[in-house]
């Protein structure tokens, strides 16, 4: 029979707490009490940080006098967590065992309390499991690391010079004193990547991280990653430090979030926005969920009160994800406006999620506006901006209203490049694309100065006219680099042609947009080239929603207008007709569903 929880008299402060049993130290009986505590009376307990882990063989303890099962990862933990003395852990909260997981109103109270839960226990313990030689090593590895970088900025001429010199120590001691394999084994166990740890490492007043027997001081190790990301810049660029770059870069695709999440790196941790929530949740790569809507849930406690207050908490079969993501997307649109849009893209959800609601928990590669960099690269609205709204949709009548211009109507499209890959056939993948751009807009667009000017402009189409930093331009290489893809260009002798093609390509290569898009032609007289979404088809709209910096591809339907998603369109990025439309014919109203 499974363990009955007491319930607690105010779930939205109050919490249950662990007294671990110490009886006789003996290994293999872990008794525990719970106690009931409320966080308004600032109660002294430890918070534990982990990953619940493979359940297919549980372990046994007494909770209460009741076996209750765990798994081995956390019952590894709580053999840890005996071996402390009552003075430095006095009672723990475990979210396994402390939440009545069989409880959906109970749990979604907890959640909402989690933020305050692990701001308010006197310490966090990251448990990464038990030890081995390497990971012990690793552990030191980085509690040394952090602790000299910390010690390097407390001097008066720490700066680029001080790093470089100490990256470059290091990496002359790899090998030896540091050993960056068994760094790199350390970030990949999986606590790494549950969604759930970010905001519990965050918000603790006090973290350590713990492996087996060993303990470290969790600034310490966040302060190595520093020290990664100098290295990563002073690596790339040597062959010979290969194998260190691939190592670091594995590293930082595993940690990034915390310091994407952490807005204040130098001193006490700031409340984020939802929107920075939601673009990290369809961003970070890393992360993962048993429950797709944890991927949104499992940060609230990072968010500011108005935003957390926003997002429904429903653990019930009737807060689908589906339900979920409209709620965050309606209230991101209402804040920011139809930019939020920009992240829409084809999602495997069901078809009746409103055409306009983007789904964070897809893996989201490169969307056409650059809303996540903050400050956008285009301006299609230009003059206008959006002020803060309310829309009356709901979930069942999804329907919201932006005022914008139609720009064209799309005449014919290409073919989606759908892989990347530096290798022959791909370079050869690559070259066919930019023939076929070449041949749509070559047979849909009439002779004369307007298609000579966009033939000299056509390099701009696959990289949205983006560069590597900012906006592309011509004395960047990229004009070249599309001749040498397109063959107009050609290498200096027939030896290794496919080498100098791949090399003198990669400048345009790296930074162009393509993959997933699918370049259109406009119907109208000039015949407008752009990129869109691999969904849009002749007969769509483009158009530019106001207070938007990028147009969109909108469908006619018998009950308004289905959003598509952003689309480059070459001459209106930068709003040169947005105003003479809108002076001429006014703004129009588009009702999405």
């Amino acid at each position: 029979m499974p363990y009955q929880y007491r319930p607690l008299q105010d779930a939205s402060r109050d919490i249950r707490l662990l007294e671990i049993n110490h009886g006789d130290g003996s290994p293999g009986h872990i008794s525990c009490s719970i106690v009931h505590d409320s966080l308004d009376d600032d109660p002294d307990f430890t918070a534990l940080s982990y990953v619940w882990g493979d359940a297919t063989q549980p372990r046994s303890i007494l909770l209460q006098g009741q076996n209750v099962d765990v798994t081995q990862n956390l019952y590894c933990a709580l053999e840890r967590l005996a071996k402390f003395s009552k003075s430095q852990v006095t009672k723990i909260w475990i979210d396994a065992l402390c939440i009545n997981q069989a409880d959906d109103e109970e749990k979604a109270q907890q959640v909402q309390l989690m933020g305050r839960i692990y701001s308010s226990a006197r310490q966090v313990l990251i448990w990464l499991g038990p030890e081995d030689d390497a990971s012990v090593s690793a552990l030191h590895q980085l509690s040394l690391l952090g602790s000299t970088l910390e010690d390097l900025k407390g001097r008066p001429d720490y700066g680029p010079s001080i790093c470089q010199g100490f990256v470059k120590t290091i990496l002359e001691c790899s090998g030896t004193s540091f050993n960056f394999a068994h760094i790199c084994t350390l970030f990949q166990r999986p606590w790494w990547t549950r969604v759930w740890v970010i905001q519990e490492a965050l918000l603790a007043k006090k973290a350590y991280v713990v492996i087996g027997d060993h303990a470290k001081d969790w600034k310490e190790v966040r302060s190595a990653w520093s020290a990664f990301e100098w290295m990563i810049l002073y690596v790339d660029t040597d062959p010979k430090y290969q194998p260190i770059y691939d190592a670091l870069r594995d590293v930082y695709f595993r940690t990034a979030h915390f310091s994407h999440m952490n807005n204040n790196k130098d001193g006490p941790r700031q409340e984020t926005s939802l929107f920075n929530a939601a673009f990290f949740s369809a961003t970070g790569g890393a992360i993962q969920s048993t429950d797709s809507r944890d991927r949104i849930y499992g940060l609230l406690g990072l968010l500011t009160e108005r935003d957390r207050r926003r997002i429904p908490v429903d653990y019930s079969m009737a807060m689908t994800l589906e339900k979920l993501l409209f709620f965050t997307t309606k209230a991101l649109v209402e804040d920011h406006g139809p930019d939020v849009l920009s992240y829409r893209r084809p999602t495997s959800l069901s078809p009746g999620l409103p055409s306009w609601t983007v789904d964070w928990t897809v893996k989201m590669i490169a969307t056409i506006g650059g809303f996540s960099t903050g400050s956008m690269m285009y301006d299609a609205s230009k003059g206008t901006t959006w002020s803060p709204t309310t829309f009356d949709a709901t979930f069942e009548s999804p329907c919201i209203s932006l005022m914008g211009v139609v720009v064209g109507r799309v005449k014919a499209t290409g073919n989606v490049l759908e892989s990347i890959a530096n290798s022959p056939s791909y370079i050869k993948d690559c070259k066919e694309w930019l023939l076929e751009l070449e041949d749509l807009v070559c047979h849909n667009l009439e002779d004369g100065p307007r298609r000579k000017v966009i033939f000299q402009n056509l390099w701009r189409i696959p990289i949205t006219d983006m560069g590597l930093v900012g906006r592309a331009k011509p004395e960047d290489g990229y004009p070249e680099a599309y001749e040498v893809l397109t063959g107009i260009a050609r290498p200096p002798s027939c030896d290794a042609q496919d080498d100098w093609i791949a090399s003198a390509s990669w400048p345009y290569r790296r930074v162009w947009r393509v993959l997933g898009h699918r370049p259109f032609i406009f119907k109208d007289a000039d015949g407008t080239p752009g990129l869109g979404p691999r969904d849009v088809c002749p007969e769509d709209l483009v158009v530019i929603f106001s207070g938007s910096h990028v147009p969109f591809v909108i469908r006619e339907s018998s009950h308004g207008y289905s959003l598509i998603g952003p689309t480059y369109a070459y001459g209106y990025m930068d709003g040169e007709e947005f105003t003479g439309i809108v002076a001429a014919h006014g703004l129009q109203e588009f009702q999405l569903r």
